[in-house]
């Protein structure tokens, strides 16, 4: 089953809008994965929040990953580009109960863009729906172009780092920070690294070793584990959340990404009442 495909018009309440970036520049790290079941999590926790999902990805893995079709013209961000009007772009995925702003073919020559002003268009355009969903997540591409550079430009609320607990994933994660704090510096105050989410850790020694490396190296900011698993692949394929596939491992993940969303919830609910 395919998720419904209908526009969503959203009135503007009085809520907090956190918006965060899920970024990494090495591919099959969970990037994707950790913003569709983040976001699920998310809208299944107390008050139901109301969540969008941004996918900026050229590739347009977050959008096919939760059952939509990526559009063949003008879509999603780019069309919101043209029009200046997120809202008109989004679309629901009923199946997972959140919005999405879907990815297009246009991203990529978003992406090879070189136009002054470029990387703070969606934080301008996020700016003024403030307040229509509580969490935003924005699946960055697996690469540090201007998308990705966009996305933690309008990650008011700080950036997410996934990683697999291998050596590859882990070398490139000092460039990122890297990047988090010269964009924090040059465009967003509010883009802080959060912490790493930690995907697809098998029951190896080489998974050990790195694992706790990364538990050294970011105390206190590791937001949770992510086993490795077979039926993320399996809902993946059929566009679907982890709640649809009623087994013992899958009730597992849904247990792991639910105790992530309560504590990035804790977190940035806990500094909004120190305000």
């Amino acid at each position: 089953m395919r998720a419904t495909l209908t526009v969503t018009t959203t009135s503007k309440g009085n809520q907090t809008m956190h918006t965060l970036a899920v970024v990494h520049h090495k591919g099959g790290v969970g990037k994707t994965t950790t913003t569709a079941h983040l976001g699920h999590a998310l809208a299944a926790g107390p008050g139901a929040p109301k969540v969008l999902l941004i996918d900026l990805d050229p590739q347009a893995s977050l959008t096919r990953l939760v059952g939509l079709t990526p559009g063949a013209g003008d879509v999603g961000y780019a069309a919101a580009i043209d029009d200046h009007d997120i809202e008109a772009q989004v679309v629901r995925s009923d199946e997972w109960g959140l919005d999405v702003l879907p990815a297009g073919q246009r991203h990529a020559r978003i992406e090879r863009s070189s136009d002054p002003g470029t990387e703070q268009q969606l934080r301008l355009m996020l700016e003024e729906v403030s307040g229509c969903w509580e969490y935003v997540l924005i699946d960055a591409p697996g690469s540090l172009g201007m998308l990705t550079t966009t996305a933690l430009a309008a990650a008011a609320s700080g950036v997410i780092v996934p990683t697999t607990p291998d050596y590859l994933a882990l070398e490139p994660l000092k460039t990122i920070i890297q990047l988090i704090n010269t964009v924090q510096a040059a465009y967003q105050p509010g883009c802080v690294f959060r912490g790493v989410v930690i995907n697809a850790q098998a029951i190896t020694r080489e998974h050990a070793h790195h694992a706790d490396r990364l538990q050294q190296v970011f105390d206190g900011q590791i937001l949770g584990t992510i086993p490795r698993r077979t039926v993320l692949q399996d809902t993946a394929s059929a566009g679907l959340p982890l709640t649809a596939a009623r087994t013992g491992p899958a009730a597992g993940l849904v247990h792991d990404y639910r105790q992530v969303a309560v504590r990035l919830a804790s977190m940035l609910i806990g500094e909004e009442a120190q305000r």
